[in-house]
């Protein structure tokens, strides 16, 4: 049996498998997500577009989603670990490209595990970013995907 984990309300008896109530794994991108409507993105890897491009982006999502799960955990840990970051400063801090790391964010975003602090900074570029942190959503997530008990 998994163990079980608190939600960010402080409720006790949710498994691993269902952290938050709305969804198996915050971090998994199971290929039953992809073939069921239930599981879109942000559970799973999105796609958007029309007539060639449509195809061209769910191929390109239905490639990614093996990895999405380790992705969206690396991005995750190393915004924790930073405590605030744009995208630019997460891929420096993970070795991962910005095609990468991006959609990962904006996923941890809708999942509720990240947020926008307000700030902005300047990338390399020269171009405004947002900076993100890790909501208690996220530090709970974390908490539980390492393993963790009824307290």
């Amino acid at each position: 049996m998994a163990p079980t984990c608190k939600t960010p309300a402080g409720k006790a008896g949710a498994s691993r498998d269902s952290f938050d109530g709305r969804s198996h794994d915050l971090f998994t991108a199971a290929a039953e997500y992809r073939q069921s409507p239930r599981h879109r993105y942000p559970t799973a890897p999105g796609s958007k577009g029309h007539g060639v491009t449509r195809s061209t982006s769910q191929a390109a999502a239905a490639a990614i989603a093996p990895r999405v799960s380790h992705l969206r955990r690396v991005a995750l840990d190393a915004l924790a670990r930073l405590g605030t970051a744009t995208a630019v400063e997460l891929v420096d801090a993970t070795g991962l490209t910005r095609e990468a790391i991006q959609p990962r964010l904006s996923e941890l975003r809708n999942l509720g595990l990240a947020a926008p602090t307000g700030e902005r900074r300047a990338n390399p570029s020269g171009k405004s970013a947002a900076v993100l942190t890790v909501t208690d959503a996220g530090k709970a997530a974390i908490a539980c995907a390492g393993g963790c008990g009824d307290g």
